[in-house]
């Protein structure tokens, strides 16, 4: 079973990534770093033998990143690869226990065997569980992908760029009969971002505090996954958007470019033909 990790740069903490590199070296065949940190050289990165370093030279995406990482697999003949976000923590087992709950439902037709999350700043662990289940959807950092079924479903899909790209790939996986394996002895440390919490109609609620240019691409690629997948109307896309207007004004950091952001990608979401959302 030959399985690679990448992880997928943009600014990085050196230190941080580095740590994980010494961590991630005796469980996996190989690694490769994507960087999309423009006119980046990745100095100072560890890059011993096993470990391959790949400058983007412009930032095109978590996608774009997430199916480089796939081919650099496919080249080496690997069967898995397992992705990472540059924030995130990685434990020293987290291989060895994904595959141990792979190889007790290696009968099902699985594509992914994704971590539990803890949050690096509270220890909450999402979700809690007491043993393996199928789910729906996850996240990639940490999610290992059977690179068969990464091919048979086609990718990410690049023109996502950022948000939802999990999610969309998740959904493709269940609709072409694959499932998702949650491991319950597998948790990964990540970082949630700049979260506060705030008070809004007497409920206690998350403020996230994402830059302008991630908004922009949150709203859209709901409208756009919401279509694609029969998720929810338009209309109830748009409310659940309208709601994140309401809270970035009240409480977030960039008010006035975060909500023209939001309004906009909502705007190009709810505007791309049928033929452009299922493409």
């Amino acid at each position: 079973m030959k399985i690679i990790a990448g992880i997928v740069l943009f600014y990085p903490d050196i230190v941080f990534v580095n740590q994980n590199i010494k961590t991630l070296l005796h469980q996996v065949d190989e690694i490769v770093l994507l960087d999309n940190t423009p006119n980046s050289k990745g100095i100072n990165l560890i890059c011993p033998e096993r470990v391959h370093y790949i400058s983007n030279g412009d930032n095109y995406g978590i996608a774009y990143a997430l199916n480089q990482i796939a081919r650099f697999a496919e080249s080496i003949q690997a069967e898995w690869f397992i992705t990472f976000d540059q924030d995130t923590l990685i434990p020293q087992d987290l291989v060895f226990s994904m595959i141990e709950s792979y190889g007790l439902g290696r009968n099902e037709r699985i594509g992914i065997v994704c971590p539990c999350v803890e949050d690096i700043k509270t220890g909450s662990i999402e979700p809690k569980l007491n043993h393996d289940k199928y789910v729906n959807r996850c996240i990639t950092s940490g999610s290992m992908t059977f690179l068969a079924a990464y091919n048979e479903i086609g990718g990410f899909d690049n023109e996502l760029f950022i948000d939802e790209v999990d999610h969309d790939f998740c959904y493709k996986l269940k609709l072409n009969g694959w499932k998702i394996l949650q491991s319950s002895k597998s948790i990964i440390k990540h970082s949630l971002g700049d979260i506060e919490h705030r008070t809004l109609f007497g409920r206690v609620i998350t403020v996230r505090n994402y830059s302008a240019f991630r908004k922009y691409y949150q709203a859209r690629n709901r409208i756009i996954l919401a279509r694609r997948y029969d998720l929810e109307s338009n209309l109830s896309a748009a409310i659940r958007i309208g709601y994140w207007i309401l809270v970035c004004l009240l409480f977030e950091k960039e008010k006035i470019n975060g909500t023209k952001s939001l309004i906009k990608g909502m705007r190009d979401g709810i505007k791309r033909s049928r033929s452009e959302i299922m493409s």
